[in-house]
């Protein structure tokens, strides 16, 4: 038999946690057919993989890509640092099931937008900016979509609460009536028959998005009738952690439904809430019956979606309206200094921060600033005051003997254009026990740069092109948190059995070909916030998906052969 291809001589580790051996890997039809010595075996084409690891192909477990895979179905930036599979439709938005309304969620130009309701008129609009032809009004609709636009990997869709709500009633602010439910319940049937992965949940940190735990319930147990997972957004992730975790693990045993931890966090040991208070619960409920995995940003960034806001996002439009030299002037006046940091402290932003329709006390209603150890995690990453760069708003503020809102004032006086980037309250060992965590697998929370690229206010965020190569560079080989087999595990069959997939994120006959191959003592990734979008990570030699070579000696060949999974039926 003629095979599509041969991988040759791989160090191949199999996804499954076991050692790595060295072997040949046979292709034909989109599936890995032969494990072995392959020689004389003729093939269509063949890698010599020598000194390469031969890995399944890497999974981000928690996208938001929804409507940006079609905007750029080559998918780039996951694709070069050697994903297969795009797991979106998570905390609670989706792109289907659509009604006559519109949600613009954060990838909305405009920031005033976001988390607001239009027309499904104008929603086309939008979405026609982006070069997406928005057609559709179901989760078989859209998945049809998206297999039309011949994406580079593979892709799959939860069903959103939001959604849900939206397309049976308008709203997402208020509970459904009886009969507004009973059209959601309907909608979350149809859209698990047309191959929807299941249900996922925002609840608290979004205005007005508290959900009723019992309507989380009843939508859940629909999912679970057809083998769906429950994603859970949890309340808080902050010091109530613990109890919206046992929250998360209350739903999925009334509903009996496998489930997700998206973005799995902690309020850091220096506030009393380390990551053994969450990990533990997923051990113990693993251990009384319940499936519960998490997924985890591991770049120890609060603010990483896509695009990293400017400094002056941060400041109230009062003291920004008029531009640079406006704002440079006015600090230099030391009552004008001290006015907006008594503003800041009690809790004035930016639109960036706040929806204009907030209430008191609703999420984004109050500033970034506005807490006590803001300075803290407040990183400048690109600023007109060099010696800033790389260096936090406190370090430089003791250094210099200043308040840290004097740094952040000349920062922005001398760079209209200075970035930064929130740190999670993480300590390094609080990241160190997540990252190793056994059910804990990684997704970058984010989508498509490149169909975002001169679209958006900010900087493209480098977390979002290469946070596998990260873990394989810095945490595997530097570091050591973790084994090469068992990082590879948490990257490929732990996301894929967790969401019900056990033909791909493992290498073994039979499995689809969805292949990675890097080289392990190059890999590492490149962050920078210069040079996109030309710098991507480094090691990533070769890219398969189902059975094709999307990407070839490190360059994308041209071919786009994934597609849209559903749900019993991959």
């Amino acid at each position: 038999m003629k095979l599509d291809l041969v991988i040759r001589n791989g160090m191949v580790i199999d996804g499954t946690g076991n050692p790595w051996f060295q072997t040949d890997v046979g292709i034909k039809d989109g599936k890995i057919v032969s494990l072995g010595k392959l020689n004389g075996v003729e093939a269509g084409q063949e890698i010599d993989a020598k000194g390469l690891v031969v890995s399944p192909g890497f999974v981000d477990a928690h996208a938001h890509s929804d409507y940006l895979i079609l905007a750029d179905p080559t998918n780039e930036n996951k694709l070069l640092q050697g994903a297969t599979l795009d797991v979106a439709g998570n905390c609670g938005y989706s792109a289907a099931p659509i009604g006559d309304v519109f949600f613009r969620e954060w990838w909305t130009p405009d920031i005033d937008e976001r988390f607001t309701v239009c027309s499904a008129e104008e929603g086309r609009k939008l979405l026609a900016d982006h070069g997406v032809d928005f057609n559709w009004t179901t989760m078989d609709g859209y998945l049809s979509a998206i297999d039309a636009a011949r994406p580079s990997t593979n892709y799959l869709n939860f069903t959103g609460q939001v959604a849900l709500r939206l397309a049976a009633y308008g709203e997402y602010g208020r509970k459904p009536t009886a009969e507004e439910f009973a059209s959601m319940k309907e909608m979350t049937r149809q859209s698990m028959e047309e191959g929807s992965f299941g249900v996922s949940t925002e609840s608290g940190s979004h205005k007005e998005m508290d959900f009723d735990v019992e309507e989380l319930i009843e939508l859940c147990k629909i999912a679970a009738e057809y083998g769906g997972i429950y994603s859970n957004h949890m309340r808080d992730y902050g010091m109530d952690v613990v109890s919206s975790t046992e929250e998360a693990l209350y739903i999925s045993e009334q509903a009996d439904i496998p489930s997700i931890i998206s973005h799995i966090g902690v309020a850091g040991r220096h506030k009393g809430v380390p990551a053994e208070s969450i990990l533990s619960l997923i051990d113990r409920g693993r251990e009384r019956g319940l499936q519960v995995t998490a997924d985890l940003m591991p770049f120890g960034y609060s603010e990483s979606l896509t695009f990293t806001a400017l400094a002056r996002d941060m400041l109230p439009e009062s003291a920004t309206a008029d531009g640079h030299e406006a704002f440079r002037q006015e600090m230099q006046d030391a009552e004008s200094r001290e006015r907006l940091k008594q503003e800041l402290r009690d809790g004035a932003s930016s639109r960036w921060y706040v929806s204009p329709t907030a209430k008191k006390g609703e999420a984004y209603s109050e500033g970034p600033l506005a807490r006590d150890d803001w300075a803290e995690g407040l990183e400048f990453v690109i600023c007109g005051e060099r010696r800033f760069e790389g260096r936090r708003a406190a370090e430089i503020a003791r250094e210099e003997g200043l308040d840290p809102f004097d740094v952040l004032f000349n920062a922005i006086s001398a760079d209209w254009e200075t970035a930064k980037v929130f740190h999670t309250s993480w300590t390094e060992e609080d990241l160190k026990l997540m990252v190793q965590h056994p059910w804990v697998s990684f997704g970058g929370d984010g989508a498509q740069t490149k169909a975002m690229w001169e679209k958006r206010p900010g900087v493209p965020n480098p977390t979002q092109y290469c946070i596998f190569p990260m873990i394989l560079g810095r945490y595997v080989r530097q570091k050591g948190w973790l084994r090469w087999e068992d990082a590879i595990r948490k990257m490929t069959s732990l996301p894929c059995n967790a969401m019900g997939i056990y033909d791909r994120g493992i290498i073994r006959p039979g499995a689809w070909a969805d292949i990675t191959i890097f080289d392990p003592d190059t890999i590492i990734d490149t962050p920078s916030y210069y040079d996109y979008p030309e710098t991507y990570a480094r090691g990533i030699h070769h890219v398969i998906v189902n059975g094709v070579p999307a990407v070839h000696d490190g360059q994308q060949t041209g071919q786009r052969p994934g597609k849209a999974l559903r749900l019993n039926a991959q």
